[in-house]
């Protein structure tokens, strides 16, 4: 599957529902690169500390993305068929002879044995960093609670810049739900708008946000993922051209 690009694509320029679609739609077998041996930067120093874990795995989604490797990891993306034209090209990059094997690279040897110890499947890249998350991150209601806790009390002020404040919530979303915390896209939304309009440059771009979802019946049904990540594509765009965070 491929979404379309160029002649025959729809007259938008809503770059930000590609990417979210890019990231949603199909399998891991679509989108893979042509490419024969390849070599992947180490990521340094090695995960050892649980509290490292969220660092670590953004750069592992960065190096990736760069060689278009990330969809191998996603989870929530099934598994191509095995009579699919990808299956073979998706199976030798991730199993342990490509990014499965990179991963355990990146990771100390002692943590890697906990995680291929338990008897569940790591022989794939998306098996293996599951299983990696939920060693790293825990499961259940302690480390589920913690992420809540953690999402929903996020605060501008912790930040330097209001690019890091926005990139962290999203990043805070996605982790309590990649514990099951069921969050809809209404809910990161509210918190950036309720905190971003205290900026005077981004007010009145927030003042249209919060008329236009005022008039959404409901706006947790309605709001999807993709209506997030465009928010926050235009926040980073405001940003910018209002020279917050220092940009000119």
């Amino acid at each position: 599957m491929r979404l379309a690009l160029g002649p025959g694509a729809p007259d938008d320029r809503n770059w930000a529902g590609f990417i979210d679609a890019m990231n949603t739609t199909g399998d891991q077998g679509d989108y893979l690169p042509v490419i024969g041996n390849f070599s992947l930067h180490k990521v340094e120093p090695r995960l050892k500390h649980k509290e490292d874990f969220d660092t670590w795995y953004h750069s592992v989604v960065n190096i990736l993305r760069g060689r278009g490797l990330h969809r191998l990891i996603n989870t929530a993306l099934e598994k191509p068929m095995r009579n699919s034209p990808n299956a073979e090209a998706w199976m030798n990059m991730s199993m342990q002879v490509s990014v499965s094997a990179w991963l355990e690279y990146c990771i100390d040897p002692e943590v890697v044995r906990k995680i291929t110890s338990g008897g569940e499947e790591t022989t794939f890249a998306d098996d293996f960093m599951h299983q990696c998350k939920l060693h790293m991150r825990g499961e259940g209601h302690g480390a589920l609670s913690a992420a809540i806790i953690k999402f929903i009390n996020t605060k501008r002020t912790e930040f330097t810049t209001t690019s890091e404040f926005i990139n962290v919530v999203q990043q805070r979303y996605k982790k309590a739900n990649d514990l099951k915390a069921g969050f809809a896209p209404y809910v990161p939304m509210v918190i950036l708008v309720s905190q971003l309009q205290e900026i005077p440059e981004l007010r009145t771009s927030i003042e249209i946000r919060n008329h236009e979802m005022e008039n959404i019946k409901d706006p947790v049904k309605q709001i999807s993922s993709m209506d997030f990540l465009k928010f926050c594509v235009d926040m980073y765009d405001k940003i910018r051209q209002c020279g917050i965070d220092g940009w000119n």
